[in-house]
Formats: C-alpha cells, sequence, structure tokens
C-alpha cells in the first residue's frame, strides 16, 4: 500500500496503527501455537504497518500528539502480545528439548519482557527531566528485527536470551546517562553556566561501550554489534528448545 493512495482514501493514521496491532496479535497466536516461521512472517508485516502509520501521518500532515502517544502505547501493547505468545509456548507448547526446561525459558521471557517495556519507560521518563536520554542499544527496531530473524531459524529461545540481556543493558546504560545528565544540570545551575553542551553518550573507558554495545546508530562500531546479534540468533552458541 503507498503513502499516496492512503492520502487520497483520507486513512486516520491511528487506523494503521491499530491494524498493526491487530496483526502483532496473529503473530502472537502463531508463536504460542509453536510456527516461530510464521509468527516471524507475521511480525514482518507488522512492522511495515509500524513503520506506514508514522510515514504517512508525517507525509499527510496529519500528526498529533494524540498519535505519537497512541502508537508508543500500542507499541508497548505490541510488546507484550507477542512475548506472551512466547512464554505461552514455552510453557505449554510442544517442542524439541522443552521438556524439563520450561520453568527456565518461561522465566527467560518474562525477563526479556520486563526489559522491553522498561527501555521505553526509562527513555520517556528520563526526557520528562533532561533533553534526551536516547542511549543503549536494544531498542524496539532491533528486538522486532532480532524476532525476525531467530523466528525464521527457529531459534526464538536465542532472541529470548539476547533481549533479555541486552534489554536490560540499555536500561542501565540509561539510568547512567541519566545521572550523569542530572549531576551536569546541577553543576551548570550552581556554577550559572547553563547552556553547556549535553554529556557524551559514549563511556571514557571503550571497554564498556562494547559490554553494553554503545555506539551511535549508522557508525562501523554498531554495525558490528549488529553482526554480532545477527549471528548467534543464526547459530546460537548452546542449544535449546526448538519449536516443532
Amino acid at each position: 500500500m503507498h503513502v499516496r493512495q492512503l492520502m487520497q482514501a483520507d486513512v486516520n493514521p491511528n487506523t494503521l496503527t491499530a491494524i498493526g496491532f491487530g496483526i502483532n496479535v496473529v503473530a502472537a497466536i502463531a508463536l504460542a501455537c509453536g510456527y516461530p516461521r510464521s509468527g516471524a512472517a507475521v511480525i514482518f508485516l507488522a512492522g511495515m504497518f509500524d513503520v506506514l502509520d508514522g510515514a504517512y501521518a508525517r507525509k499527510a500532515h496529519k500528526v498529533t500528539s494524540f498519535g505519537a502517544f497512541f502508537d508508543s502505547t500500542i507499541d508497548r501493547f505490541s510488546d507484550i502480545v507477542i512475548f506472551t505468545g512466547i512464554a505461552f509456548h514455552f510453557a505449554f507448547g510442544e517442542g524439541r528439548d522443552l521438556e524439563g526446561q520450561r520453568h527456565l525459558y518461561f522465566i527467560l521471557t518474562s525477563v526479556a519482557l520486563m526489559g522491553s517495556v522498561l527501555t521505553s519507560y526509562v527513555r520517556a521518563r528520563a526526557e520528562n527531566i533532561i533533553p534526551d536520554c536516547h542511549v543503549g542499544y536494544m531498542e524496539r527496531a532491533e528486538r522486532t528485527v532480532l524476532l525476525i530473524i531467530a523466528g525464521a531459524a527457529n531459534h526464538i529461545y536465542m532472541a529470548m536470551w539476547l533481549i533479555a540481556v541486552l534489554s536490560h543493558l540499555t536500561v542501565l546504560r540509561r539510568i547512567i546517562h541519566f545521572r550523569t545528565e542530572l549531576h551536569r544540570i546541577d553543576a551548570e545551575k550552581g556554577a550559572g553556566t547553563a547552556g553547556a553542551p549535553p554529556t557524551s553518550t559514549s563511556f571514557q573507558n571503550p571497554v564498556l561501550n562494547w559490554v553494553f554495545f554503545n555506539f551511535p546508530r549508522r557508525t562501523w562500531q554498531w554495525d558490528i554489534c549488529c553482526g554480532i546479534v545477527i549471528l548467534l540468533s543464526l547459530f546460537p552458541p548452546f542449544p535449546g528448545p526448538i519449536a516443532g
């Protein structure tokens, strides 16, 4: 569907957002029933709507504060239903090597969901106080791409490990950045030098940048981080439960 066609039909961008959520519900059902490849394909389709609603709203000059709020809220609902579907499969589904590991992977999926929700919450809460908290690696776009790749490879269990670890590292990175920025702002107020540039988003210790995957997007370091995540999802270093 082309943006121009949507403009001619005068579609409400919020309708596209709601359709995307409905598609994610279908993906969650597929994942819950033990069809990761089908779930990955449906998540890809939902992702197209996730991109389309914003692009259409900007092109059609229909960007609103409510639309931004609604889109962000629906994104959280989508995250929750997808991870709920995965958790349901680990708890009640059938698959190779699943028996004996149900509790582990149910808890792991819950931890991944917790990190995913906190990633967005911490940034939103921090940006009520500081100008920007857009740091860390594992944001929604990365989670979506990872779920698509891991689902297509039938390695959803590896995606849960990666999201559980990297999302919480992202949360921790944002907490550290917020604390640093808060100290900078307080120091500026005390010295009467407001207007100084924001704190660098990079750690002074380069090792920490690699530990946290803490690099700006569209840099060679970020590309390497993406490559590592993709390779791990396609060729897991350890076995796990496989659907089907």
